[in-house]
């Protein structure tokens, strides 16, 4: 049976200077500078990650809902009554990575694939399109909200094959 790690981890390269998890931001990026350097005949790109958190946890927005539904106690409880989480909050996820990111897709071989105008509103990132739902937990995509890239990403490599 597998172990799970508990508590946060700090990843070590041979650089480690002994700073703890906020080395982690220093040996992600080195490690995928390496990576993207060491193929320059090759185009990268990096997606941004979804946005996650509870808000998301497909169970815990459909019991909130009926509770809301059932008890008639207002939207409060489900984020204004809608599945997702706000874009500022996202806005400040991404800007916890992003100036990495950033950074290697200074490289003439990466770039930066966002989805946050692909997900959000200017006020709200929906987990739904319609009936679909476009997350399965607090931090991945269902495979509809995969789907929901597919042109997206399609586009963007066929750009980058020109």
């Amino acid at each position: 049976m597998r172990q799970r790690l508990k508590g946060p981890r700090i990843y070590k390269d041979d650089q480690y200077d002994g700073s703890g998890l906020a080395y982690n931001k220093i040996s992600f990026e080195r490690g995928l500078r390496r990576l993207v350097e060491m193929f320059p005949d090759r185009k990268f790109v990096i997606v941004e990650d979804v946005p996650t958190g509870p808000e998301l946890e497909v169970a815990m927005a459909a019991r909130a809902l009926h509770i809301r539904d059932v008890l008639g106690i207002g939207e409060q409880l489900t984020n204004t009554g809608r599945f997702g989480v706000s874009r500022e909050a996202y806005e400040a996820q991404l800007a916890s990575y992003r100036p990495v990111l950033q950074s290697i897709a200074s490289l003439p071989n990466a770039t930066i694939f966002p989805l946050i105008d692909r997900l959000c509103d200017e006020e709200f990132c929906a987990g739904t399109r319609g009936e679909v739902l476009l997350f399965h937990d607090g931090d991945h995509l269902s495979d509809a909200g995969g789907e929901f890239f597919v042109d997206a990403f399609s586009q963007e490599f066929a750009r980058l094959q020109r």
